[in-house]
């Protein structure tokens, strides 16, 4: 019971990272603004204010860390893109001591050039690695497609190159209707999973070990253990008995404070689930079928 109180209470906390990391953007910004203006009207009220700066961002970018390890303990989230994550924002919490320290000595030796030119690069290497640490935990939150989902697709393949499957038309796994479950589930039914499921369930994030990504990562049971997807039996299905729950329970998907799923929507899962062609050739739960 007391472990699971801790365990309770440090997820708790943990959950304030997204509060918090706003305060050292906003201190590291401010710093960056403030230096420039300096560079172009030197003032020493100034100079002293960035002192306070460094020690905010450091004390702000130490809580933040800090939180964020809490909440990584609750899982879900993609291994290697929490990683980045982790280690590029220890990072920034490192620069930010070394750019306090740097900029004491700037005062202590009267502002001797060597100093002077290792607090300038430690600063932006600072704001450098702060965009990458808030690009990561952006993907761990929205998903790895979130900043560019409406961009240009010029923009969209300078960025990166798109993940996203080629169906395969193959005569095991056609249906009646001449098209293949794949192409059936990015026609019919990955729309809503995107527009309602996907921040939670993707490969980034996966709330409950769960992804609905893809269709073949819909019939992999997550956290719960249950068969998400039963081929021919929606309401044997988790996944279906979770999406009709009343919104204000605690297992009702999607959560409360989110977009609820329409009745058209709830109609077309549940008889995408209901025709066990729809999923030939992939594995499926119930042996029965």
């Amino acid at each position: 019971m007391l472990a699971e109180t801790a365990s309770n209470l440090s997820l708790f906390f943990g959950r304030f990272h997204a509060v918090v990391l706003h305060c050292p953007i906003g201190f590291i910004v401010a710093l960056l603004l403030l230096e420039i203006y300096i560079f172009f009207k030197p003032s020493k009220e100034l100079i002293k204010l960035t002192k306070y700066l460094l020690v905010a961002c450091a004390l702000s970018t130490a809580l933040a860390a800090y939180l964020g390890i809490l909440l990584a303990r609750d899982g879900g989230y993609d291994t290697n893109t929490l990683e980045l994550h982790r280690w590029t924002g220890i990072s920034v919490g490192v620069l930010t001591i070394t750019a306090n320290l740097t900029h004491i000595k700037i005062f202590r030796e009267s502002g001797k050039f060597i100093f002077r030119s290792a607090y300038k690069f430690n600063l932006v290497a600072l704001v450098s690695i702060m965009t990458f640490a808030g690009h990561y935990g952006g993907n761990l939150t929205h998903g790895s497609q979130y900043l560019i989902e409406y961009a240009p697709e010029t923009i969209k393949k300078f960025i990166s190159e798109k993940n996203t499957k080629t169906p395969e038309v193959e005569d095991s796994k056609t249906t009646i209707a001449g098209n293949t479950p794949d192409e059936i589930f990015i026609r019919d039914i990955k729309p809503i999973f995107k527009n309602k499921c996907e921040k939670c369930h993707n490969g980034d994030k996966m709330k409950g070990d769960y992804r609905l990504d893809d269709l073949e990562n819909t019939l992999i049971a997550g956290e719960s253990e249950e068969d998400p997807i039963v081929p021919g039996y929606p309401f044997d299905s988790n996944l279906i008995r979770l999406i009709f729950l009343d919104p204000e329970d605690e297992e009702a998907m999607p959560p409360s404070g989110k977009a609820s799923l329409t009745n058209e929507e709830l109609v077309k899962i549940t008889q995408w689930v209901r025709d066990p062609s729809n999923f030939v050739g992939f594995e499926i739960a119930k042996d029965d079928f």
